[in-house]
């Protein structure tokens, strides 16, 4: 019997790229080393087994042998061609392995050694089987739940009164071959969810999960009652599907864990049976899952099959609204949004912690084109640059979204790099090919459920929806607040907060200007904008605090001029906090931002000459 163990740098990109634990399948070729097999078996009384390795380049065993004194591998390093490497092993009572690691050049090559126990006659329920030490071959009886994986037959073998789990990693027939290899595939096998399936195999723990590997059946008892498929998806509206089931105990039951997925009706003919399950409408915003089991039972046994229903929230009410467009706004804010045609996938930020990775998403329904959220966390600021020839992508984290070389995880930066342009062009069809500099798209996977950037077609393009709810700035009332964002700057004047305007606001159309300011009331230190055209983006660089105007242009104070000037800066800003609230906005010229009531607009000024302003942040 052969052992498959899954290698920790493969493992390390399964969990990368589908954001789970389970573990893939590994070749025994990676291009530049290959193997016959990627398992070498040794008899449990000992002896020795060979393995032709064939080599573009010298190789070499670079794992620690000393770790496996039970083994003896020769020769351990080699020149490239065909070599023929041997492996000697003492007697064991016990089932154990080794995880080789080959070398050539900048590539590795993974195999496993090991050998297997005589097998325990024992046969254990799946509970009983979990209270033994790993390592013994066992045979173990249970309910198969669900099957992760055809190709190698990997699946879970259920205690149907405990609920306890074994994973069923590998699936042999009775020709020693895996599903991939059989004639008819894992059909051939015939195990279908609910059958009390009897299986031997070396029991392991890999992790905190306990396995069986690469097990031989003995047993099949077929279900009771089944049922196809077994899995829905319901968007919030609800709605009806029918199930075909099948029974041969003496009566059929069934029992909904939850109160809004109920049965219709049941239909038999000589065919089929139809089962005509009703969902309800979802008041909530929150997707929920319930479901529907099934059983049958005869005077010697009994079986059941589960239905499991997800059904997504309704739209939110908020004044959050984000809505579909066909092209794009330089410097507005966007949900980035694939759909399957029901649902939005909605991209989200990579977590804090993490600068690189595949973007899970917020699944949300989308109403006449908008998609209401309950906060702006989701969003992406799209800014073109023009000597770049292409758009920045800044998350709500305060991070430039990129990818980088051929990597097909999203990056995140602080800073700009290189790399960190995209361009966007409209297909046509209301998404968009958002491209790198390196010619990889953004793409939602449905298998991954996540977002990647692929040099190929590997999944949805996204839709572009533009938020058009209000905008909410708060006081900032601490310097520790004052991070890179959009801000008001605005001083307060007889009980009004003068936004700071634009040149083009103010109509001024020269590339400098005492610009002017939009009377406003704070509510509750907050105001309230119908959109974000008076916001300016604060970065913070080395100098000091760049000030960009949703017109493209960065703001700053030069020489000894008093008005404020406009294009690539050569000063920066400083924000210091006073006493009263208010920030004293310095220029690394010595001069300051401050709203002159006798002329109705802001100026730059080397002495106090009006009303220093207040901060606003724009809430996400």
């Amino acid at each position: 019997m052969k052992l498959r163990y899954l290698t920790s740098a493969i493992a390390a990109l399964a969990l990368i790229v589908t954001g789970c634990s389970q573990k893939a399948e590994i070749g025994p070729d990676n291009g530049n080393v290959s193997v016959e097999s990627s398992y070498v078996a040794i008899a449990a009384e000992g002896g020795s087994a060979t393995m032709t390795l064939e080599a573009s380049d010298a190789w070499s065993i670079v794992t620690d042998l000393s770790s496996y004194e039970w083994l003896t591998v020769t020769p351990t390093s080699g020149s490239a061609g065909t070599t023929t490497i041997n492996f000697t092993a003492t007697e064991t009572s016990s089932t154990r392995s080794a995880k080789l690691q080959i070398k050539v050049g900048d590539n590795y090559e993974y195999i496993v050694v090991g050998q297997d126990a005589a097998a325990d006659a024992t046969i254990y329920s799946v509970s009983d089987a979990l209270k033994l030490d790993p390592g013994k071959i066992i045979t173990v009886t249970g309910v198969c739940t669900s099957v992760a994986s055809t190709t190698y037959g990997n699946w879970y073998l259920t205690d149907p009164d405990t609920g306890e789990q074994l994973y069923i990693y590998g699936t042999y027939n009775a020709n020693g071959q895996y599903p991939k290899d059989a004639t008819g595939g894992w059909s051939s096998f015939g195990i279908d969810v609910g059958d009390v399936v009897t299986v031997t195999g070396p029991l392991t723990l890999y992790g905190t999960v306990w396995e069986l590997v690469d097990v031989e059946i003995v047993s099949i008892v077929k279900s009771l009652v089944s049922a196809d498929p077994k899995e829905f998806t319901f968007p919030y509206t609800g709605g009806t599907e029918n199930v075909v089931i099948s029974y041969s105990g003496d009566d059929l039951k069934f029992e909904s864990d939850v109160d809004w997925l109920t049965v219709q009706s049941i239909t038999e003919n000589d065919d089929e049976t139809t089962m005509v399950i009703v969902v309800a409408e979802n008041p909530n915003s929150e997707e929920r899952t319930g479901t529907l089991t099934l059983s049958s039972a005869n005077s010697s046994a009994s079986s059941e099959v589960t239905i499991t229903v997800t059904q997504y929230g309704a739209p939110i009410e908020s004044s959050y609204t984000y809505t579909l467009v066909d092209e794009v706004t330089s410097g507005k804010p966007y949900l980035i949004a694939a759909t399957d045609g029901t649902n939005y996938f909605v991209m989200e930020p990579l977590a804090e912690a993490k600068s690189y990775g595949y973007p899970t998403v917020k699944t949300m329904t989308a109403v006449d084109g908008v998609i209401s959220m309950e906060d702006r966390s989701s969003e992406f600021v799209l800014t073109y640059v023009e000597d770049e020839e292409g758009y920045t992508m800044y998350g709500t984290d305060n991070r430039y979204y990129y990818q980088s070389g051929t990597y097909k995880s999203a990056q995140a930066s602080a800073e700009l790099t290189d790399e960190a342009y995209w361009t966007i062009t409209a297909n046509g069809d209301g998404t968009f090919k958002i491209n790198s500099t390196n010619d990889f798209w953004l793409q939602y996977s449905e298998s991954y459920t996540s977002y990647g950037v692929y040099s190929s077609e590997n999944g949805l393009m996204p839709c572009l929806l533009e938020y058009t709810g209000t905008y909410e700035y708060e006081l900032v009332t601490s310097a520790d607040d004052l991070t890179d964002g959009n801000y008001l700057i605005a001083a307060v004047v007889d009980g009004s907060a003068m936004v700071m305007e634009t040149l083009e606001q103010s109509n001024i159309s020269k590339t400098y200007g005492y610009v002017k300011g939009l009377a406003c009331t704070p509510v509750d230190n907050v105001i309230t904008m119908e959109n974000g055209d008076y916001a300016f983006t604060l970065t913070s660089t080395d100098e000091g605090y760049t000030m960009l105007g949703s017109d493209g242009n960065y703001y700053y104070q030069s020489g000894t001029y008093k008005s404020f000037q406009t294009g690539e800066p050569d000063s920066y800003w400083s924000f210091e906090l006073q006493d009263d609230g208010t920030f004293k906005m310095l220029s690394t010229n010595g001069y300051w931002a401050q709203y002159d009531s006798g002329y109705s607009s802001y100026g730059v000024y080397n002495e106090d000459k009006g009303t220093y302003p207040c901060l606003y942040k724009e809430k996400k």
